[in-house]
């Protein structure tokens, strides 16, 4: 019992001291560092999304846009919902980061530097994703569990009817495939608009 106790004090003092991974960490020389936070729309911390981060840049009509040759770096937020304090080169500011569950291409979010503030040196980018969430269910009504679908962005004829028949649809604008509904029966997609 008393080695029980004494371990139990070592660990709780390890806690108190060195606190959490939200702590600052101090980028050294001619860098920024970045903390990516990620929430669902009701500020639920999400784990397991992915993140680039780049340096912005603009297109000829002033709009940011997002290529490869300017990526800085790139990963997934950790089981709590965020990532390693990321250190930064000043000189590759302004940043811009994108965030997305699985394809980069369709349903990502952007983060630009105009809505970007630092704080000590450090940015915190704290987003809230809206999230869909897909629940299949037979004539009757009742729930169909483990069952595998795929999400494509909507296609339009040229008279602007959307196209429904999945043959029809392009491969391209394939924006997540084999996703299972599990034994919940539901699935949790986190999808921007329009992106």
């Amino acid at each position: 019992m008393k080695k029980f106790f004494i371990l139990l004090f070592v660990i709780s003092c390890s806690f108190f001291f060195l606190g959490g991974q939200t702590a600052k960490a101090e980028c050294t020389g001619q860098k920024f560092g970045m903390h990516i936070i990620t929430r669902d729309s009701e500020g639920k911390l999400v784990p397991g999304i992915n993140y680039a981060v780049y340096t912005e840049i603009k297109n000829p009509d002033g709009k940011p846009y997002f290529d490869d040759k300017y990526k800085l770096t790139s990963g997934k937020t950790d089981g709590g919902g965020q990532s390693d304090i990321l250190c930064l080169d000043v000189t590759k500011y302004p940043y811009a980061v994108k965030l997305w569950e699985t394809n980069p291409t369709y349903g990502y979010y952007s983060v630009w530097s105009d809505s970007m503030a630092s704080e000590g040196g450090i940015f915190t980018i704290n987003k809230n994703m809206s999230d869909l969430f897909v629940v299949i269910r037979d004539a009757e009504g009742m729930l169909i569990k483990n069952s595998v679908f795929d999400v494509y962005v909507q296609g339009f004829d040229v008279d602007g009817d959307p196209i429904i028949d999945e043959t029809k649809l392009n491969a391209d604008k394939l924006v997540l495939s084999k996703i299972n509904t599990s034994d919940v029966g539901g699935k949790h997609l986190y999808l921007s608009e329009g992106s």
